[in-house]
C-alpha cells in the first residue's frame, strides 16, 4: 500500500535551486524521457528528446538572442563566431508534463506540469524547472489511496482532528 513519499523521486528531478548547464539538462532530459507523460497541448517525449539533443549540439556556443514565440515557447540563436554566419536557431517548451507516482509502490503516474526555466549570463545559458501545483497532484493521490483502502478492507475513512 502506498506508504511513504517516494524517496526516488530526489532523483529524478534537479533541485530547483540548482540550474544545469545545457548538456547537463539535456543529459537528465534524456535519462527521464520515460517520466514524460503525453498529454494533449503538451510537447511529446519525442519532442522534449529533440530539445535535449539541440541542448547538446549547442551547449559550447554562445546564446545571442531570445524570442519570444506565440505558441509559448522561446527561439534561441546560437553562434558559434561572431565574427562568421554561424548561427543555430533551437525552440524551447515553456512547459511539460511528467507523470509519476506519487508513492512508493503505487502503480498510477498522476500528471505534473512543470515549467521550465532559464538564465543566461556571458552567452551560457542554464536551465532548471519548477513544478505546478504540486500540492494539488498529491492531494488528489492521498484522495485516491484512500478510497483504495476504503474499498479493499470495507471500512470507513475518517478525516479530522482527534
Amino acid at each position: 500500500m502506498g506508504g511513504k513519499p517516494r524517496t526516488r523521486r530526489r532523483r529524478r528531478r534537479p533541485p530547483h535551486e540548482a540550474h544545469l548547464p545545457q548538456a547537463d539538462f539535456a543529459t537528465w532530459l534524456e535519462d527521464n524521457l520515460p517520466d514524460i507523460a503525453a498529454v494533449p497541448g503538451m510537447p511529446s517525449g519525442a519532442d522534449i528528446l529533440q530539445m535535449a539533443l539541440g541542448f547538446e549540439a549547442n551547449a559550447e556556443k554562445r546564446l545571442r538572442s531570445k524570442i519570444n514565440l506565440q505558441n509559448g515557447g522561446v527561439q534561441f540563436e546560437f553562434v558559434e563566431d561572431e565574427d562568421k554566419d554561424t548561427r543555430t536557431k533551437m525552440q524551447v517548451f515553456e512547459r511539460f508534463t511528467l507523470g509519476l507516482p506519487v508513492f512508493d509502490g503505487s502503480s498510477n503516474a498522476y500528471p505534473l506540469e512543470a515549467r521550465l526555466k532559464y538564465r543566461e549570463r556571458e552567452g551560457k545559458v542554464t536551465f532548471w524547472y519548477e513544478l505546478i501545483r504540486p500540492d494539488r497532484v498529491f492531494k488528489s493521490a492521498v484522495t485516491d489511496e484512500l478510497t483504495r483502502i476504503k474499498e479493499i478492507t470495507g471500512f470507513p475513512v475518517i478525516s479530522g482532528k482527534p
